[in-house]
């Protein structure tokens, strides 16, 4: 049996698309999957035997681009909000702020 191991991650909502393309330039390495395009929700799904390839794409990728790893007890929370609250100053900016990294200008 095959294991996957699940990530959640948040990005920007305008910044998933090129997310997945840069994901999508490593091969094999796993596949993104959009939960909340609204609030930059994704689940990253890696394939038994590729999480140490994985995290350091994520870490590469995260030289470009704001990503953040999230539990899922706060991926169930959000799915449960009411997503009226996406400005500059909204969630995002908050967690980002909140767990020590910077949203890219």
């Amino acid at each position: 049996m095959h294991r996957v191991v699940m990530k959640y991650l948040c990005v920007k909502p305008e910044e998933i698309a090129y997310f997945q393309f840069l994901l999508e330039g490593y091969e094999g390495i796993g596949t993104l999957t959009t939960l909340e395009p609204e609030i930059g929700m994704v689940r990253f799904s890696i394939p038994d035997g590729c999480l140490a390839d994985a995290e350091e794409v994520l870490r590469l990728v995260g030289q470009e681009i704001a990503v953040k790893e999230v539990p899922l007890d706060f991926v169930i929370a959000q799915g449960k909000r009411r997503r009226d609250d996406q400005s500059e100053t909204g969630w995002f900016t908050k967690y980002f702020r909140g767990h020590g990294g910077t949203p890219r200008k």
